[in-house]
């Protein structure tokens, strides 16, 4: 999150700092995860340099201060301000308070309202411990140009009252690097009470991250609907799956081997990914033969206006976006369930399997 996001410090510092290492992890930057967010951070105050996270280890609050602990991750340090090594600060009495060395260079301690003004964000992360249950499913989704809604949804069961953490996440493109598509994908949704117009919580984004959005709120016995909302972008640059392999099919036979199973896996996982992702695959063979088509037209340099390559640009943009998501239900049920709403016409075509897509949570973390 974004530190101008906290609205009472005071209580941010009670209730989430105050429960480092008990349920939480934290951590804090200055530089944003996003590339296209750089010039901005080029342009802030950067007596503190720490662009991939800086742990909180501990704090402290007594005598009129409140204070962090923090492990530096840079070769240099951190912070040289109030608190910070060898400040004026140190008196014998605050260095036996916190029982504080000097030996560690990278341990360092920073008042909480410094850090709030020279950190940009705070990233924070649940500890699951072995009285949490966890329940997952994954779906395959058509995106709408468009139309962000989804037929798609997920209900899950509760039969005890228990705090409830949902994360809707998309699959991790780094282990198929160059097989991402034509499409960038937003996630969103909202918990509904089943069979109920009763809003309980919408999803919470990353700041500046895209992957995956949650939300956790506490729920009574019942049954639960997660609306999905998804939104597609179509780049400009990017080229399809399919482009991807008649290009490198031949010179880079080994490397697409590789991606392309790491493709299989991950997505194999997911609901209607077979039959949603042959219907991709054969509009995009349908373009790239009318691409091909139009460039030997092309080459031939024919002049005779009847002759018809068959290639459309209009057609060979269509929108063709489908996209591999998937729900984790935490609770403190151990009876917790999810299952899956397809849409009628995906659902019959799943039926001619042994997949009812529902599961019960039974595994734990």
């Amino acid at each position: 999150m974004h530190v101008r996001d906290i609205i009472d410090r005071d209580r941010f510092w009670q209730d989430q700092f105050e429960r480092i290492n008990d349920g939480y992890l934290f951590s804090v930057r200055t530089k944003p995860y996003a590339d296209f967010q750089w010039e901005w951070w080029l342009s802030l105050d950067k007596t503190v340099y720490a662009p991939s996270g800086t742990p909180v280890l501990r704090v402290y609050e007594g005598f009129g201060v409140k204070l962090l602990l923090l492990r530096s991750l840079q070769d240099k340090n951190e912070w040289t301000g109030p608190w910070s090594n060898g400040s004026e600060e140190w008196t014998p009495e605050w260095i036996e308070r916190l029982q504080h060395t000097f030996a560690d260079q990278q341990l360092f301690w920073i008042e909480y309202k410094d850090l709030l003004r020279k950190y940009i964000y705070i990233d924070r992360t649940r500890i699951f411990g072995d009285d949490w249950t966890v329940a997952q499913r994954w779906v395959t989704v058509e995106v709408e140009r468009d139309d962000d809604h989804q037929d798609t949804s997920f209900v899950f069961t509760l039969y005890q009252s228990s705090l409830v953490v949902l994360s809707l996440s998309q699959l991790d493109s780094r282990y198929y690097c160059g097989l991402e598509g034509l499409y960038r994908f937003q996630l969103h949704f909202h918990v509904y009470t089943n069979g109920g117009d009763d809003l309980i919580a919408v999803s919470r984004g990353n700041y500046l991250g895209s992957r995956s959005v949650s939300t956790e709120c506490e729920l009574s016995p019942g049954r639960y609907k997660v609306q999905l909302q998804v939104s597609a972008t179509k780049l400009d640059s990017a080229k399809s799956v399919t482009q991807v392999i008649a290009e490198n099919a031949r010179t880079r036979r080994t490397k697409l081997i590789q991606a392309g199973v790491q493709y299989d896996i991950a997505h194999a996982k997911a609901l209607g990914w077979r039959p949603l992702r042959a219907k991709q695959a054969q509009r995009e063979r349908e373009a790239t033969e009318r691409r091909r088509k139009a460039q030997k037209s092309e080459k031939i340099g024919s002049s005779d206006s009847t002759v018809d390559s068959g290639y459309d640009d209009e057609e060979d943009d269509a929108w063709n976006a489908i996209c591999a998501i998937g729900l984790k239900v935490f609770s403190h049920d151990p009876k917790l369930e999810l299952e899956v709403n397809l849409p009628s016409e995906l659902q019959n075509v799943l039926n001619e399997t042994s997949d009812t897509g529902t599961l019960r949570g039974s595994e734990s973390k």
